[in-house]
């Protein structure tokens, strides 16, 4: 009844959807929640130790699995700021939390005031550390004493007001903190209201020593922060639910990092003040605007996100820069973080801001946007302002370990499982580099075990590579039991093409790499547990031959789409068989199951009854068959032609997790079967029988009430009639 009832329900809102369808930096640590990271470095070390990566290359003849493989060892040359440098003091308690602030607010502002000993090898061009840093000032403020508030009063002032950083000409006039000849020329600021959509007041520089080129070039930049101010707001209220209560102040300034928002007392009220880099493109200088409004946003939705942690920075600061997107999905700003403070740290804590990869860590929300929808980032944005950080994270989210295990898969982002969208593209040279990447070329014969370390919320991506051509030939995994924190996705490729399979109910994988000429099997490993760490140990045996048992795969593949709309089904079924000579049938013995579910319908979409309904999950089930009478049938031999039974009824019929969303409405979690719309037998093609084996691959296509459908069959079964 379960996957009739789904199959029904799917249905109906595809039906339903096809009538309505129409035709910018680096660096940081201010004071926040870390481990010291030597002695986990060491920690880890000792952990790991029975699990080096490794292995000959070279001997690797598939070019496109070793080209993965070399790509995903490959990290960017590590080439410090100064910032990172007085990160790295920092981290190693030869500096203070206050020189630090001093020291790297100087490297934004001021960077040729900065001794050698903290000058880095490569500019700050992006976002950084100083919305963080003016927040720690501003915390920490009654506790500084009057020297260290005269020093710090700069960073914390509106830039219009005397003694601003930002107050004088930048030409002759930028002092820093620790800069002892400061100067106070009159900046000549304009300022105009800003009311459409919006309640802001706009302020830049119009010196009259400047050319009419550069006053025009000033007063364009200030048009663009105005375009922004009335595109962000307006969202952000409909998003949020709040507003800031007091019209926020936008400057336009010289500065090293791209912008910053703060709450200051201005003009009789407690308001947000907005600083944005002035010498930016016209897309950026609109990105970095919503940035740091939706910073003034998330200070009225809680006083929390004013200060400064680990897990404060990693949510104010990933839902900043996603609303980049939110704004402006075909700017693409936000993926300038994807290589450096992303990719390359997969293996790393998901909350964190170790490093400025708070930034990078956008990519959560940027998947919960995709995979759900937008009301799960304000979910977690608002119920993480009363509650804990991580908690609020893993409870903002229906299935979240079923969830946080397809963020991995995402993650992997390399062909063909390109999982991410955006407008015109998802980068798709990136995927996971550096620590969160092994790989292990397993040529002979052997038996080994592996185990090693997963940080909270982190990933590893583990490639074994194969060659049956040279010795091994047979390959059997045994993973030793494991919370179901953790989980395990499987990408398995065989001459060229790729499977994916959940492994997370597997504790015996056996697999002829022979028959299918595998040659890379991906182990995507994921802790979804975001307070305490995991471990994952495992065996891989490898063996000459294959034995000599009845067994195959059965894999079915349903698509239909039309429009933003689609369905998208893949059950995978690996079967042990034995002969009945009774029926003349092979008989499943064993049989594991995996299946994934994607359903969208997008109706009366472009109006303000716009409806989306989704339907997405995976799970799977391995199951033995003891009793003979309750065996079902895969193959039947008949007279004249071969038949399967596509779709055997499982004993446990609730093992697929489905997640139903309907705008407006709380998600809805199912247990079922794989509810594809497939028969229930299908005659095999007799080109693709011989002696003891059928393999095969039918695809039919149809046009049906809910556009056109394809069903793939695809199976390869060797079988022994004699047991």
């Amino acid at each position: 009844m379960k996957k009739n009832y789904f199959k029904f329900l799917a249905c109906f809102f595809l039906f339903i959807g096809l009538i309505f369808l129409s035709g910018c930096g680096q660096g940081k640590q201010a004071e926040k929640e870390k481990n010291n990271p030597q002695e986990q470095a060491n920690s880890d070390d000792q952990e790991r130790v029975e699990d080096r990566q490794g292995g000959d290359l070279e001997r690797v003849q598939d070019e496109e699995v070793r080209r993965l493989i070399k790509n995903s060892q490959k990290e960017a040359s590590p080439r410090p700021t100064s910032v990172n440098k007085i990160n790295n003091l920092e981290e190693k308690g030869e500096i203070n939390i206050k020189e630090a602030v001093k020291l790297r607010l100087t490297a934004l502002a001021a960077p040729d005031e900065l001794a050698d000993d903290f000058r880095g090898e490569e500019e700050i061009r992006r976002r950084s550390s100083l919305n963080s840093d003016t927040k720690w000032i501003l915390n920490n403020w009654d506790d500084l004493s009057e020297q260290e508030k005269r020093e710090f009063e700069p960073y914390i002032l509106p830039p219009d007001e005397e003694g601003s950083i930002f107050y004088g000409d930048e030409e002759e006039d930028l002092s820093g903190l620790f800069i002892k000849k400061a100067k106070a020329a009159s900046p000549d600021w304009e300022n105009r209201e800003v009311n459409l959509g919006a309640s802001a007041k706009l302020f830049y520089k119009q010196k009259d020593s400047w050319s009419e080129s550069r006053k025009n070039e000033e007063e364009d930049r200030s048009t663009y922060l105005e375009i922004a101010l009335e595109d962000s707001w307006p969202k952000f209220k409909t998003l949020l639910g709040t507003e800031p209560g007091e019209r926020v102040y936008v400057y336009l300034v010289e500065m090293n990092d791209c912008g910053e928002a703060f709450m200051q007392n201005k003009d009789g009220a407690r308001r947000c003040i907005v600083n944005i880099k002035a010498d930016q493109s016209k897309k950026l200088l609109k990105a970095s605007l919503a940035h740091e409004l939706f910073h003034c946003f998330q200070y009225e939705l809680a006083s929390k996100y004013q200060n400064v942690s680990n897990d404060i920075d990693w949510i104010a600061e990933g839902t900043a820069v996603w609303a980049e997107d939110y704004i402006y999905p075909d700017y693409n700003t936000e993926h300038q973080y994807l290589p450096k403070d992303f990719f390359e740290h997969l293996d790393e804590e998901l909350v964190t801001s170790k490093n400025d990869w708070e930034y990078g860590r956008y990519m959560w929300f940027y998947f919960l946007s995709q995979y759900y929808d937008d009301s799960y980032v304000v979910e977690t944005l608002k119920k993480a302002a009363n509650n804990d950080i991580r908690e609020s994270a893993q409870n903002s989210v229906p299935e979240y370990k079923l969830a946080y295990q397809d963020y991995a898969f995402y993650n992997w982002n390399y062909g063909p499982f390109f999982k991410y969208k955006d407008d015109p593209e998802f980068p798709e040279g990136e995927h996971p580099r550096g620590n969160a990447s092994k790989y292990f070329t397993d040529f002979e014969k052997q038996d080994r075990d592996y185990k090693f370390n997963l940080n909270k919320g982190g990933m590893d991506y583990r490639m074994h590579s194969f060659d049956p051509d040279k010795g091994a030939k047979y390959a059997i995994f045994e993973f030793e039991e494991h919370p179901e924190d953790i989980t395990i996705t499987a990408l398995i490729n065989s001459s060229g093409t790729w499977q994916k399979e959940n492994w997370n109910q597997t504790t015996k994988k056996e697999i002829c790499l022979a028959d299918d000429q595998i040659n890379l099997i991906v182990l995507i490993v994921a802790n979804s547990n975001l307070k305490d760490k995991g471990k994952l140990e495992y065996s891989l045996k490898l063996e000459g031959e294959c034995p000599k048992i009845s067994q195959g795969t059965m894999i079915l593949e349903q698509n239909s789409q039309s429009g933003p709309s689609y369905l998208k089904v893949f059950m995978k079924s690996e079967d042990v068989l034995e002969y009945n000579p009774e029926s003349d049938c092979m008989e499943i013995v064993e049989r594991t199951i995996s299946c994934d579910y994607d359903n969208k319908a997008e109706m009366m979409e472009g109006t303000p009854m716009h409806t989306r309904q989704t339907s997405q999950g995976q799970g799977g089930v391995s199951e033995t068959y003891y009793d003979q009478e309750e065996r079902p049938i895969r193959i039947c031999f008949e007279s004249g032609w071969t038949t399967f039974a596509l779709d055997p009824d499982t004993k446990d019929d609730s093992y697929l997790t489905l997640t139903n969303t309907l705008t407006g409405n709380e998600p809805r979690i199912e247990k079922t079967s794989c509810p594809g719309f497939w028969s229930s037998e299908h005659v095999i093609d007799p080109e693709n029988i011989s002696e003891n084996r059928i393999q095969g691959e039918e695809v039919t296509t149809r046009q049906g009430m809910f556009g056109p459908t394809s069903m793939k069959i695809k199976y390869d079964y060797v079988f022994y009639k004699e047991n």
